[in-house]
């Protein structure tokens, strides 16, 4: 879809407690589209979930743990990258989204991709300087095992509300600009600038939805996969006689398990980014292949 009109300049104030609920409606309305949309993500993702294991039972990939590393997490970004251009235009364009291959990898999720590593880098920027001086706590214990003295234990928690800021201020930062993934993933010709603008007195609104949204699945989806891993971990034990084989497959079926709740709360948290930019931008999209998507005025005209 190419777009030619101009979004408004600012951004219309959220409804917590509206968008948290939409939230959840529109998930469970569209539940029955999760398997179709996440199944070719969900078996990269397991790819991905494979690579340690190819490192804990191959010296030969041990030496080279680096790249095995980098490519574990580009696998896992491309998956969710996957998942949530399509989760996005599904919660945007419904009907209205073309009919596409889920492996076709398209001009916007190379943007969305490019997007999720800056923000990635921004991360790391800020949380950093904690990092490294965490690191620099970290002594040889008398067994030869790295770990942090006890000496060094009143320092990391005078230094604990310092990370916690530092993650404190990455999320703002993040809200504030993640209103360009549900843009890209529709075709908008949108930045971070326009993000930005259109999040201005809403990147506290999108914290406590956010933290609102993901309590509630928390309380739900937790106990249901601390079960399950449960029962198949006493499975693996009981057929550890297997040898290697048997605890590989358990830990790619725990890691299968894992996975499918990672994409449970992707959806979710996929959908209250999509909800909230329309509801901030009053975007809607035009009729298909006729007419560009309208963005809706600040006072709620088009």
């Amino acid at each position: 879809m190419t777009v030619t009109s101009t979004p408004p300049p600012t951004g219309r104030k959220l409804a917590i407690g509206e968008i948290f609920s939409n939230t959840y409606g529109t998930c469970w309305r569209l539940i029955g589209k999760l398997p179709g949309v996440a199944a070719w993500p969900f078996l990269i993702a397991i790819v991905a979930f494979a690579v340690p294991l190819v490192m804990l039972y191959s010296p030969a990939a041990v030496s080279a743990s680096t790249i095995f590393e980098i490519a574990h997490y580009l696998i896992m970004a491309m998956s969710y990258t996957l998942f949530a251009v399509a989760w996005h235009r599904l919660v945007l364009l419904a009907s209205a989204a073309e009919t596409s291959s889920p492996m076709a990898w398209r001009r916007r999720h190379t943007v969305f991709f490019g997007y999720q590593i800056l923000l990635y880098v921004v991360m790391v920027v800020l949380t950093l300087p904690v990092t490294v001086f965490m690191a620099t706590l970290v002594e040889p214990s008398p067994g030869g095992e790295p770990g942090i003295s006890p000496e060094s234990m009143e320092t990391v928690f005078t230094i604990l509300p310092i990370m916690f800021v530092a993650l404190l201020v990455f999320y703002y930062v993040f809200f504030r600009l993640c209103f360009v993934f549900p843009a890209c993933a529709v075709g908008e010709r949108y930045g971070l600038a326009d993000s930005w603008r259109h999040t201005r007195g809403n990147g506290w609104r999108l914290i406590i939805i956010s933290i609102l949204v993901n309590l509630a699945m928390v309380v739900v989806l937790v106990p249901v996969v601390s079960v399950l891993v449960a029962l198949i971990s006493v499975v693996a034990y009981s057929g550890a006689q297997g040898g290697d084989a048997a605890i590989i497959v358990s830990a790619l079926v725990i890691g299968g398990v894992y996975t499918i709740a990672a994409f449970v709360a992707l959806a979710l948290n996929v959908t209250l980014i999509s909800l909230s930019f329309r509801a901030a931008t009053g975007w809607v999209p035009g009729p298909p292949a006729a007419a560009p998507a309208v963005w809706s005025n600040g006072n709620g005209g088009a």
